[in-house]
């Protein structure tokens, strides 16, 4: 038994520092046009969300390499965050091409003591503990080499490290694969819908003008309100507060806060969206909730036409540029979501085929989506066996 748990009788708990050399980034005068544009890649801290770094966004010049402190790293390092915005502080990538990096990213240094990818797997699952190490745990909290050297890693022989790799790489190889495919969906739905819902591809079998129309003659708009403050709450009393953009995620709203205050509510399946930057947002209600002064809802007259009006509005998230108000905080009126127009087929046979096209094809999207996630699922599993040792790989250790 360890610190770190129960751990087979041939592994080792190694501080970092013990086996391996670390070190920060550093970034050149950026107010200096010699330093920046050559060929040197210099990576800073948001590009660590790639995870495995196969490319970087910047240059630096040789001048700039010998004017700041940082130093080329050779493939195979463990990269972690140290500072940052958001959630990159703790976050942990691996670089697979010779890269630099600026002053909030710590390398840890390969070596023939170890296997890189296995250090990277483990830090990896360790997310939330690096967060916690971290000078605070705020948005002003920070993690230095000192603190990163400290860790204790159960590190099982070389030949395990590589076995528990090649099994994680995998899982890896299976979740960009399903990654790729997702986005090549999304942009062929994309391109779907920018022909079929303007008219320039037509479905065989139809064929004349198509009319527009205001929103507000096809749909009920409702402007949200916002409920008291004193009234939110995260223990589901009263309704689901849909308040903004941050709720309308993944076609249906997500429930953060309830309010046991409803000024304007809509039904479960009314189209929300984003009436405040960023504007145009749109989703489905989950259920009956209470719609914040950041949305609206919009609920179709006629049922059989709501499916059209989600998807042209998803289509049409651009087009509410030109209403937005406001200089610091962009957000538009009641009157322009009624006054918005909406071009649809004269038939309703066109418009409900149109629907189901775009219907069918979201679901495939979805379909990838669950499989990611089962996935990312089940390769968090194999990391919570495999990285104590609760799990052996006997057979590949041993080269069978």
């Amino acid at each position: 038994m360890t610190q770190l748990g129960l751990i087979p009788e041939n592994w080792e708990v190694k501080r970092l520092t013990s086996f391996a050399k670390i070190q920060a980034g550093a970034t050149p005068s950026t107010t200096n046009p010699e330093y920046w544009g050559g060929k040197i890649r210099w990576m800073n801290s948001g590009e660590l969300n790639f995870k495995k770094i196969y490319e970087v966004a910047n240059r630096i010049t040789e001048k700039g390499l010998k004017s700041s402190s940082t130093k080329v790293l050779p493939v195979n390092c463990v990269l972690i965050g140290l500072a940052g915005q958001g959630k990159t502080r703790g976050t942990v990538a691996i670089n697979k091409v010779q890269l630099c990096t600026n002053q909030s990213v710590a390398a840890i240094l390969p070596n023939e003591s170890f296997e890189p990818e296995y250090i990277y797997y483990n830090l990896d699952s360790r997310y939330k503990e690096l967060r916690q190490l971290s000078i605070g745990d705020g948005g002003r909290g920070g993690l230095n080499l000192k603190l990163i050297g400290s860790l204790k890693l159960p590190l099982p022989p070389i030949s395990e490290q590589k076995a528990i790799v090649k099994i994680l790489s995998t899982w890896d190889e299976a979740i960009e694969k399903t990654r790729l495919l997702i986005e090549q969906k999304e942009l062929r739905k994309k391109a779907l819908m920018q022909q079929l819902l303007t008219g320039k591809k037509r479905l065989k079998g139809f064929s004349g003008e198509w009319k527009k129309v205001k929103l507000g003659q096809l749909a009920t708009v409702t402007m949200g309100q916002s409920p008291k403050s004193e009234n939110y709450n995260q223990v589901r009393k009263g309704l689901p507060l849909v308040q903004g953009n941050a709720d309308i995620k993944d076609r249906f709203t997500v429930q953060r806060f309830w309010t046991t205050e409803t000024p304007k509510i809509c039904d479960k399946g009314d189209i929300v969206m984003s009436v405040r930057a960023p504007v145009g947002s749109i989703g489905l209600a989950s259920s009956i909730s209470c719609i914040g002064r950041g949305v609206c809802s919009i609920k179709a007259k006629d049922d059989s036409l709501s499916e059209y009006l989600y998807y042209y509005l998803e289509n049409s998230e651009k087009r509410w540029e030109v209403f937005e108000q406001g200089s610091t905080f962009k957000a538009i009126v009641g009157d322009d979501v009624k006054d918005f127009m909406i071009q649809l087929p004269l038939l309703k046979k066109e418009q409900t085929l149109i629907s189901k096209i775009l219907r069918l094809s979201m679901m495939s999207i979805n379909i990838e989506k669950q499989k990611l996630e089962q996935l990312k699922l089940q390769k968090k599993g194999l990391m919570q066996v495999l990285l104590t040792g609760k799990k052996r790989i006997i057979g590949d250790v041993n080269g069978d």
